[in-house]
C-alpha cells in the first residue's frame, strides 16, 4: 500500500511552481464537478422534474459556490505556498504543503459524498444545525462506521477521489538545496531565456548556479522573494473576490440563498450548492432552539393537557351520542355555515 502510494505521488510534476499551485486549484474545480455528478445521480428520483437546461444551470451556478468553498478550505494552503522566505522552495516544505493540500480537499470530498447518502433523509445541504442535531446519545461513531458499509459504493467512490488528488495533485521538480532562487538564476545565467517563475530546474541548472557568486546568489534570492511578495499581493484581491462571488459594489458575500438565481424548481438549489460551502455559511449563524413557554410540565398541564380523565362507565357510544349532541349545538348556534365542517370533540 505504500508503495502505491509514493507511485501516485510521482504522477504529476511542475518545473514553474506558479503553474503548480494554479493546476492545484483547477483540481479542485473538477473534484467538486464529479461529486456534484454523484450527488445527482444518487438523487436524481428526488430532484425531478430535471431538464437538461436545469442540469446545465446546475452545474453553471455550481462553479461560484466551488470557487468560496475552494478558495476558504485552501486559504492556509494558499498562504503558505506565498510566503516570501527562501524556505517555500524546500523540498520538505512542498511535501508538507502537499499533503495539507490532499488532506483539507479530501475532507470536503468526505463532506460532500457523506451529504450525497445523507439529502434524501433531509432533502437539505447539511449546515451547522446537523450538528446540534447529533447531540446527546447519539452515537455518531456507529452511525458513521455503518454507513460506510451500507453505502460501500458511496465509500470505494470517495477512495478513488482521494487516490485522483493524490496522484494527480503534482510535484515541484527537482527541488533540492541551494535555494530555487539562486538556481533559477544561474539557469538564466546559462540559457539566457529563463526567469524566476519558469525556468527549468534541471541538473545543468544546478551546476550552473554553484558556480554564482555571493553576492550574485543573494541577489537572486531577493528577486525570488520579491516575486513570491507579488504573487500575494495580486492573490489577496482575488481570493476576496472569489469568496464574496462577484467584483461588483452591490454584490454581498454570496449566501445558501443565492443558488435560487440560477434554478427554476426550488429543490435544485441543493445540487447548485455544495456542502463545505453550506457548513462555512451557517458558522455563527441564529439556529432553531427549542422554546419553553412555561417553566414545568405541570404548568403547562394547568393550562392544557391532552390526557383526560373520564367517569367510570364511559363508554364509546356515549362519546358518541356527546360529540353529535355538541356539533347540533354549534349549528343551531353559528348557522348553517357550520354543517361541513369537521367537528372534533372534547374528550
Amino acid at each position: 500500500m505504500l508503495g502505491l502510494f509514493k507511485r501516485l505521488s510521482k504522477g504529476v510534476s511542475f518545473s514553474n511552481y506558479y503553474l503548480l499551485i494554479i493546476w492545484r486549484l483547477l483540481l479542485a474545480y473538477i473534484i467538486y464537478t464529479l461529486c456534484r455528478a454523484v450527488f445527482l445521480i444518487y438523487n436524481l428520483d428526488l430532484l425531478q422534474p430535471m431538464s437538461g437546461a436545469d442540469l446545465w444551470n446546475i452545474f453553471r451556478g455550481g462553479l461560484m459556490f466551488d470557487t468560496t468553498a475552494i478558495l476558504y478550505t485552501n486559504i492556509l494552503y494558499l498562504v503558505l505556498s506565498f510566503i516570501p522566505a527562501p524556505f517555500v522552495f524546500n523540498r520538505i516544505y512542498q511535501k508538507i504543503l502537499r499533503i495539507l493540500y490532499v488532506t483539507v480537499n479530501f475532507i470536503c470530498v468526505c463532506m460532500n459524498l457523506g451529504d450525497t447518502v445523507y439529502f434524501p433523509f433531509s432533502m437539505r445541504r447539511v449546515s451547522m444545525t446537523f450538528f446540534s442535531e447529533f447531540t446527546g446519545d447519539v452515537n455518531f461513531g456507529t452511525i458513521f462506521l455503518e454507513s460506510l458499509v451500507m453505502f460501500w459504493y458511496i465509500t470505494l467512490i470517495g477512495i478513488i477521489l482521494l487516490l485522483l488528488l493524490i496522484w494527480l495533485s503534482g510535484s515541484f521538480r527537482d527541488i533540492k538545496s541551494p535555494a530555487y532562487a539562486a538556481r533559477t538564476a544561474g539557469a538564466a545565467t546559462t540559457a539566457g531565456a529563463a526567469t524566476v517563475a519558469g525556468a527549468a530546474t534541471t541538473a545543468t541548472t544546478a551546476t550552473a548556479a554553484s558556480a554564482l557568486s555571493l553576492p550574485q546568489r543573494r541577489r537572486a534570492m531577493w528577486r525570488a522573494l520579491g516575486i513570491q511578495a507579488l504573487a500575494l499581493i495580486i492573490t489577496a484581491p482575488l481570493f476576496i473576490i472569489g469568496v464574496r462571488g462577484g467584483a461588483t459594489r452591490t454584490m454581498r458575500p454570496i449566501t445558501l440563498s443565492n443558488a435560487g438565481d440560477f434554478v427554476q424548481v426550488a429543490i435544485h438549489t441543493q445540487a447548485v450548492l455544495n456542502t463545505p460551502f453550506s457548513i462555512i455559511r451557517t458558522i455563527g449563524k441564529a439556529k432553531f432552539t427549542k422554546q419553553n413557554f412555561y417553566p414545568t410540565e405541570a404548568a403547562l398541564e394547568q393550562v392544557f393537557t391532552p390526557i383526560k380523565n373520564l367517569p367510570d362507565g364511559t363508554t364509546a357510544q356515549t362519546l358518541q351520542a356527546n360529540g353529535t349532541a355538541a356539533s347540533a349545538s354549534i349549528r343551531t348556534k353559528e348557522g348553517p355555515a357550520l354543517q361541513d365542517s369537521h367537528f372534533v370533540p372534547a374528550l
